[in-house]
């Protein structure tokens, strides 16, 4: 039996995984709410709470935003071990929703029986004892790689690393607290500064943004229309989008004008290279 299947490809599929890491009061739970609330409601915030899960780790902080923000929460206690993490996750898939926050996703590595706790305990000398703990981080990379849930938004704490060079001391910057190739993984990472405000340029080393994305995550602060522009961008394919606005644009020129200023600045980029075209239906239904 054939082990591939040869289909086009469709950038709808698939699920996004976003880390929004940052230190403490950069607002990487409020962040993390805004987009899974408006990815989930396309801007509406009726109805929402039953698709979003937030699994909190932080003692209970996770539950500080109920009255701004709709959403189900459950509580992840210690040990945060990656095998842990990855059974609340596909639990998370098999109750069906569509957006899951996990605040924060740092102690899987650092926190208490995470991995460094874990490689700590080991009875194994030198590099040795990073043998299991590393395999087991990797299982659950794999795992998570593998869920369907749609949006999985991982928040991560960071720190100001410090070295010494000479008789100074450097700063090195912020540093996420995560394995080092841990935003290989992500489809998108950013790190915030302060009340969700990013800037990718300011510090390169700790954004990943590809070039499909950019529109969406362009810098600046996160907001509702984030969120909306994320749904629009990724759940709607190229073809999708472009009988949609054929058929505005066979209403006239005035339809189609209306219906263009209504659309996500994303959603207009992946139709720029077909505007030609369109304007030329508008006119045809005009004459």
């Amino acid at each position: 039996m054939p082990i591939l299947s040869f289909r086009d490809p469709d950038p709808t599929q698939g699920n996004l995984l976003v880390a929004l890491a940052g230190p403490s009061g950069s607002g990487k739970t409020k962040s993390a709410l805004i987009i899974a609330q408006s990815y989930a409601g396309c801007g509406r915030r009726e109805g929402v709470a039953s698709k979003i899960l937030l699994i909190d780790t932080e003692a209970g902080r996770g539950q500080f935003y109920a009255e701004e923000h709709g959403y189900t929460y459950a509580a992840l206690l210690p040990p945060f071990s990656p095998e842990r993490y990855l059974e609340a996750l596909q639990q998370a898939q098999e109750a069906g929703f569509e957006v899951v926050i996990v605040d924060s996703a740092s102690h899987e590595w650092a926190g208490i029986d995470g991995v460094v706790d874990m490689a700590e305990a080991s009875s194994k000398k030198g590099l040795g004892k990073w043998a299991a703990p590393k395999y087991a981080h990797k299982r659950f990379m794999n795992g998570l790689l593998a869920l369907k849930i749609p949006l999985i938004i991982l928040c991560l704490r960071s720190k100001e690393k410090m070295v010494q060079r000479g008789s100074d001391i450097v700063s090195l910057g912020q540093q996420v607290v995560q394995e080092k190739e841990f935003a290989f993984e992500m489809s998108v990472q950013l790190l915030l500064t302060y009340d969700g405000h990013y800037d990718p340029k300011a510090y390169p080393p700790q954004y990943k943004v590809p070039g499909r994305l950019r529109p969406v995550f362009k810098g600046g602060q996160i907001t509702e229309q984030t969120g909306v522009d994320l749904h629009a961008y990724m759940r709607k394919s190229g073809d999708e989008l472009l009988t949609a606005a054929t058929d505005i644009a066979r209403q006239g020129t005035e339809a189609f004008r209306e219906w263009w200023k209504s659309q996500p600045k994303p959603v207009r980029a992946r139709l720029d290279s077909h505007k030609t075209d369109l304007q030329k239906i508008c006119q045809e239904a005009d004459s």
